[in-house]
């Protein structure tokens, strides 16, 4: 990629950061100071970009959240750069993932929401749904087996030596936080996404199976945990159910 392509997307990669905001990492930089001073951060990160010299922070900021379930985790603050850089690289590699992706997942894509995923599973008005989810699902991924898999895709090495610096500080998983996160959750599972060609969806890690019986749903179950735990991967059973007669109502 040529200087003025890097920066054009670079540029790119900051509008979007901008739309998404969020709060300043330890270094205490604000997006808004650095759109005041845009020419020279642009310049300074481009250049350790194309020298290889970019230096991401080794222990970033973590806060306490409650999340859609009002559970407390804990993610990462980042400092602005570093935000600024991980969407650079998100910017490169999200197209190559997406060819990938099959048409039933929908988390994290563009046009796509999870009420696609509850019409998509319903189109052949099936008698029964099995819905799980993945225990622990970021913090059991396996950073060396996704970069693996993004080599796979014809990701360029020095775009996925960036990826792996930026996640050093996480020593477990993949960084609640970190704007390549998303992306690296469904590169994860796209070997075990293949498996159901039909019949099935997935957003993020929370998947749906329709079955014709209700003895179809527990071979299913039996299937889905022996694939998941050769990746080592353990289904959340609290969170598993079985759906009869659902409807739009019932599984959202």
């Amino acid at each position: 990629m040529t200087t003025e392509a890097n920066r054009h997307l670079l540029k790119k990669a900051f509008r979007i950061m901008r739309r998404n905001y969020g709060c300043p990492g330890n270094d205490r930089l604000s997006i808004k100071y650095i759109r005041a001073n845009y020419q020279k951060y642009e310049n300074l990160v481009l250049e350790s970009l194309i020298n290889g010299t970019y230096v991401f922070e080794k222990e970033p900021k973590r806060i306490l959240i409650n999340d859609y379930l009002k559970k407390e985790r804990e993610i990462f603050i980042y400092n602005v750069t570093d935000r600024w850089v991980q969407q650079f690289l998100k910017l490169q590699i999200e197209p190559l993932v997406e060819v990938e992706l099959p048409e039933y997942v929908y988390a994290f894509r563009r046009g796509k929401c999870d009420i696609d995923s509850y019409h998509y599973i319903l189109i052949n008005t099936p008698k029964y749904i099995l819905r799980t989810d993945i225990k622990n699902y970021f913090n059991s991924l396996d950073k060396e087996k996704i970069l693996r898999k993004l080599r796979g895709m014809h990701v360029e090495d020095g775009i996925l030596g960036s990826v792996e610096k930026s996640m050093e500080h996480c020593k477990k998983g993949i960084p609640p936080g970190h704007v390549l996160s998303c992306i690296f959750s469904n590169v994860s599972l796209i070997d075990f996404d293949i498996k159901f060609s039909k019949n099935y969806t997935r957003y993020s890690d929370d998947m749906m199976f329709s079955c014709k019986t209700k003895l179809e749903t527990y071979l299913t179950l039996l299937k889905v945990t022996m694939l998941l735990k050769k990746e080592k991967l353990y289904l959340n059973h609290a969170k598993t159910r079985i759906v009869t007669s659902p409807t739009l109502e019932k599984i959202s």
